[in-house]
């Protein structure tokens, strides 16, 4: 696997090239029209994608389709050369698209992310003490399968003996994430490994993720020490987790959790998809429409799945 990464103020400064499909998601906020309308640019066809997880299914152009059904689509579509919007994308629409272009011969896979430039916070008045948390999601639909990737942990027992489960939590700004995780999943935090995208997007954004993490990882009792890779950074990201899974015990059953930066979302995915015995747990949030404003930097993967 190889990751080639720019990044600019403004699309001029990345050194973009033409593709023959692009695939987008929906756009709700002004960065995601921004982002999409530089993607549909470099294509002559724009698809749009949708992942629903309460059927297991994919919406692709107003279609509803199994998931292999949607592999097949996209494999068959002319040109070899495909274009993943993923400002807009989700997770389990990234994860899809990087399995299907797997199957796909001689694909070349890139892939566009646009920053926030600053994200929405909750109200003062509705929730004072909890001056970092943002408005991110309008429901989480909670940890459901992805097709494609193991995800069911409700007949594994919790021990500590290998062949249990061991957990990766990419961490991002919603701390009740990984707590829905612990509470509602057979995982023993003394067997997860913690993720933080360090440094953050911006100054100091990283120490909003601390502080609303934090109270689960101490009442939780995790064992191992928390790892840091740039939250921008998928490559360091697919690293990371490479490192994790090399130092664990022959036999263990690994998930991975990505529940932070869209970049580490990224990541994840190209190493699940590299990786195919290792598990993904995914709690599907609704992205609330008008979470961020503006937009930060622009950024341009080329990704090479051998």
């Amino acid at each position: 696997m190889r990751i080639k990464m720019q990044a600019g103020l403004v699309p001029g400064e990345l050194a973009l090239r033409a593709f023959d499909t692009v695939v987008v998601g929906d756009a709700l906020d002004d960065r995601g029209s921004a982002a999409i309308k530089l993607a549909s640019s470099l294509a002559p066809s724009t698809h749009l994608m949708r992942y629903v997880p309460e059927s297991l299914s994919v919406e692709f152009d107003g279609c509803r389709m199994e998931v292999q059904e949607f592999i097949q689509v996209l494999v068959a579509l002319e040109g070899s050369s495909v274009l993943l919007e993923a400002t807009t994308l989700g997770f389990p629409e990234i994860l899809l698209c990087c399995n299907a272009m797997r199957v796909k011969s001689d694909c070349v896979l890139g892939i566009v992310y646009v920053e926030p430039d600053s994200y929405k916070r909750q109200s003062r008045a509705v929730k004072v003490i909890h001056q970092r948390d943002f408005e991110l999601s309008d429901v989480i639909v909670g940890y459901r399968p992805i097709p494609g990737a193991i995800a069911s942990l409700d007949q594994v027992p919790v021990d500590d003996e290998v062949g249990a489960q061991d957990v990766i939590f990419l961490l991002g700004f919603e701390g009740e994430r990984i707590d829905r995780a612990i509470e509602d999943l057979p995982i023993d935090p003394r067997r997860c490994d913690i993720v933080f995208g360090v440094p953050g997007f911006q100054v100091g954004w990283e120490t909003d993720s601390f502080a609303n993490n934090i109270r689960v990882l101490r009442e939780a009792d995790f064992g191992r020490e928390p790892r840091f890779c740039a939250a921008d950074n998928p490559l360091a990201a697919f690293e990371v987790l490479e490192e994790i899974y090399r130092s664990l015990p022959e036999g263990s059953q690994i998930y991975v959790a990505p529940i932070g930066t869209k970049p580490h979302g990224i990541g994840a995915a190209l190493f699940v998809c590299e990786r195919q015995n290792v598990g993904v747990l995914y709690d599907h949030p609704k992205r609330k429409a008008g979470r961020t404003t503006g937009t930060g930097r622009w950024h341009f993967y080329l990704v090479d799945l051998l």
